[in-house]
């Protein structure tokens, strides 16, 4: 029996434990703690008030965030990982793919929109990813290439199937890109600006400051200005080697 099976069987029978003073403290109903649960609670009685320290908060300080080494393979969040193990059980699945539509009103600059597209991506090192194996275990696989293609197509009468359909198209984790971006013509003045990702490499919360972003950036090519965008400090693969270093050992049986 581990030290988290323990803590979940004492749980079970209302036995409660606490740390005081660097001692491990227990509150049992009358009759519960028995000899066996005596010698377990011995057993393990280091490792239950490492975790019982570390939820009362008087466990070291989580590591710091900061940028790491980029020789090598970077590290996947676990949420990365999740999406990895459902894409290999049902892969092509356009389940996490997540679009984003702009309205757009006037002739869009087709170049200057390429290359706010081609900035945006060089600056989100997740957008140049794909994801491999070695082993059984899964990697990421960046790029220096920020070159993304804008497809043209021209709408017919049937405009929200042909978004549905581009909305649907499946991803390749292997091959990428994991990002795409579509401009659909409706009239002279009227145009669809429609950019899908996988949710491998992005979320909600960020593709809505991404498409920020990609404004800031379209609107400093057009005038040939700068879009004034502040440098990023971190990466995701830097939050994703902070995540696995704050979540291991004693706080992860915390969590857990």
């Amino acid at each position: 029996m581990t030290a988290v099976q323990l803590l979940a069987l004492l749980t079970r029978q209302g036995i409660t434990l606490s740390v005081d003073g660097g001692d491990l403290r227990i509150s049992a109903p009358k009759g519960s703690l028995t000899e066996d649960l005596r010698a377990q609670l011995k057993q393990h009685k280091s490792e239950l008030l490492e975790i019982l320290s570390a939820d009362s908060g008087t466990a070291t300080d989580a590591p710091q965030l900061e940028v790491i080494s980029r020789n090598g393979s970077l590290p996947l969040s676990f949420a990365q990982e999740r999406l990895w193990f459902l894409d290999q059980l049902d892969t092509g699945s356009p389940l996490y793919n997540i679009p984003s539509a702009l309205r757009l009103h006037g002739e869009p600059n087709a170049l200057a929109l390429k290359k706010a597209l081609g900035k945006l991506v060089q600056r989100h090192e997740s957008l140049r990813a794909t994801f491999s194996t070695k082993g059984r275990e899964p990697i990421i696989v960046t790029t220096s290439d920020s070159d993304i293609k804008i497809q043209l197509h021209k709408s017919d009468d049937n405009e929200q199937a042909l978004l549905t359909r581009l909305c649907n198209e499946p991803f390749d984790l292997t091959t990428g890109p994991l990002l795409r971006a579509h401009l659909l013509r409706i009239s002279e003045q009227d145009h669809i600006l429609l950019i899908v990702v996988h949710h491998i490499v992005a979320d909600g919360w960020s593709l809505g400051i991404l498409m920020r972003e990609l404004a800031a950036l379209y609107a400093a090519e057009v005038n040939d200005t700068a879009a004034g965008l502040p440098p990023l400090p971190v990466q995701y693969a830097d939050y994703a080697a902070w995540q696995r270093r704050q979540l291991s050992g004693a706080e992860l049986e915390r969590h857990i």
